[in-house]
């Protein structure tokens, strides 16, 4: 008698329990600073709108990054498929998902596609209110 020959009956459950609830994956908290609060510091304001480069290799150094990845996000900034590659939206992610903020992924891209300066003059008043930076 081979297995294939045998009566053998499996039992699955397709109706297995959620190990957590939706609920829990999503943030309630939001960002201390708008997007438009670019005006809150009028150094970081210039620093962004005038070097933004500059600004961007500062707060990938601030959060452990690395400044070779904010050179490549200047560096892909001049493209136009920014809007794919772009390595300040999964920084902000990051972010958003370790500080547990409201927002999604699209958000992030959306944002540092439609204004680069506010974007990083966000995270950069983010890391300050979260005391990470002086």
């Amino acid at each position: 008698m081979s297995f294939w020959d045998a009566d053998v009956k499996v039992n699955v459950n397709l109706n297995q329990p959620l190990k957590g609830k939706l609920s829990e994956l999503t943030y309630d908290n939001k960002f201390a600073y708008d997007f438009c609060s670019c005006c809150v510091d009028c150094k970081l304001c210039c620093c962004g709108t005038f070097c933004l480069p500059c600004l961007i290799c500062q707060l990938y150094m601030d959060t452990g990054e690395g400044c070779c990845s904010g050179c490549w996000q200047c560096f892909t900034s001049f493209f136009p498929l920014n809007f794919c590659c772009s390595n300040t939206s999964m920084l902000r992610s990051k972010l958003r998902g370790t500080f547990k903020l409201h927002g999604s992924i699209l958000e992030d891209k959306y944002y540092t596609t439609c204004c680069p300066c506010c974007a990083a003059i966000q995270l950069k008043l983010e890391l300050r209110n979260q005391g990470l930076i002086d």
